[in-house]
């Protein structure tokens, strides 16, 4: 059982309320870049994970939201970005992301898991904050 209720959404459906790891993992294991190219998972307070692509070239971002409001968002990656774009593209449109923020499904498991587990990251991966994209869009 998950601390606390989770909620999943994938891109044809408002989603459902899911209680453990074990429905986590299978639903992850739809994924499919033309029919079901992304999946979220939300927390009460709305900080959530996600993930777009296919099983063997993903990105996963999360979005960390504090008691006052303010959140951070964070793109996962292996190493710092190297300024080398790569774009992945799906069924509901693409996004381009660095080259060391490619990763697989098997990375987006041990995101997910742990974030759900224990709201904490696995040290394993670098954390790119890019909070700034989406609050200069709030400002501007």
């Amino acid at each position: 059982m998950f601390p606390e209720p989770v909620h999943y959404q994938r891109n044809d459906s408002p989603g459902w309320n899911i209680q453990d790891w074990d429905t986590a993992n299978k639903l992850l294991s739809y994924f499919d870049p033309q029919r079901w190219p992304f999946a979220t998972f939300t927390l009460p307070d709305n900080s959530y994970v996600q993930c777009l692509g296919g099983k063997r070239r993903l990105t996963v971002e999360a979005r960390e939201y504090r008691p006052d409001g303010t959140f951070t968002h964070w793109v996962f990656g292996r190493g710092m970005p190297l300024s080398e774009p790569v774009r992945i593209e799906v069924s509901t449109g693409g996004v381009t992301i660095d080259v060391t923020q490619q990763l697989t499904m098997r990375d987006a498991r041990v995101i997910v898991k742990q974030f759900l587990e224990t709201r904490t990251f696995p040290d394993t991966y670098h954390r790119d904050d890019v909070t700034e994209r989406f609050t200069s869009q709030q400002n501007g």
